[in-house]
């Protein structure tokens, strides 16, 4: 059981983590809590456990993320595919949540969107927030802990 301290089991489906192999699922969080840099671009990483599970998990747990947050994963990467961090996935589905474990747990709420085409950075959680009517409660959340 990967997260003892908080009681959970990966063996119990309400989580939705999708490792096929859930024997290995503790050597694969300590290979990939700290992430792989892509080879020749130090802001895209593959194979974060992170994205592994805010991506295939349909209502990601809190205590997860939790876990993953004081195991030190790190939120200043960037999707391959999106661009986004686990942070900008959040604000623009409203987990506000998800969002404020994070930022507590040391996540830099300044954080941008990294465009590979230009090299630069570009819209930050709070841009990426107003976008949308409904995530309120995450514009709230990011001018409050920001």
């Amino acid at each position: 059981y990967l997260f003892d301290e908080y009681g959970l089991s990966l063996k119990d489906p309400k989580y939705n983590f999708a490792f096929h192999d859930m024997k290995h699922i503790k050597e694969a969080n300590d290979k990939y809590i700290l992430m792989k840099e892509v080879e020749d671009d130090p802001c895209i990483y593959q194979n974060a456990l992170i994205y592994d599970y805010i991506l295939s998990a349909d209502n990601p747990n809190s205590q997860i993320i939790k876990y993953l947050v004081n195991r030190g994963a790190k939120f200043e990467v960037h999707d391959e595919d999106t661009n986004w961090t686990p942070m900008h996935f959040w604000a623009r589905r409203n987990n506000y949540e998800l969002l404020e474990l994070a930022i507590k747990g040391g996540a830099n709420v300044d954080m941008q969107t990294f465009s590979k085409l230009r090299k630069c950075n570009n819209e930050t959680l709070l841009f990426e927030a107003v976008e949308e009517a409904e995530t309120y409660r995450v514009t709230q959340l990011l001018i409050e802990l920001g």
